[in-house]
């Protein structure tokens, strides 16, 4: 599995921001020209969520850079929405909060894709975020 977002200092690492970059401003210019407000959603693999996630998966033999909780793909891309001009949204907050373990949110033997807590849980941030945005454009 590519774990690549998570060693920011690789050759890979750089052409992968640059390629995410590129079409992201592409569909960014798009909504703009339609007047539609674009936004770019974040969210983690389990093992930037916390040490239990880190661990757990180093234990499984995934090499997971001593950084992986720093989230440096995050910071770069919140960074670029800032310079493009596009709505950032970081549900990393939200899991980090969740009062289970961090094991039920995503599926069991999978760090990157959710389980239904972790789907409940993203789905009701971006009902919060869209209904605050909502209510500001009005």
């Amino acid at each position: 599995q590519n774990i690549a977002p998570l060693y920011p200092n690789t050759p890979e690492f750089k052409q992968n921001i640059f390629n995410t970059e590129s079409w992201i401003s592409l569909m960014n210019r798009e909504c703009i020209k339609k007047n539609i407000k674009f936004a770019i959603l974040m969210h983690p693999y389990e093992m930037q969520l916390n040490k239990y996630g880190t661990e757990k998966w180093k234990s499984k033999g995934i090499k997971v850079p001593e950084n992986a909780l720093e989230r440096k793909t995050h910071q770069i891309m919140k960074a670029f929405s800032k310079r493009d001009g596009f709505y950032f949204m970081d549900i990393v907050p939200d899991l980090r909060s969740h009062k289970g373990s961090s094991n039920n949110l995503y599926i069991d033997g999978d760090y990157g894709h959710y389980s239904i807590v972790g789907n409940r849980i993203i789905a009701g941030y971006l009902s919060d975020k869209m209904t605050g945005m909502f209510k500001k454009a009005q």
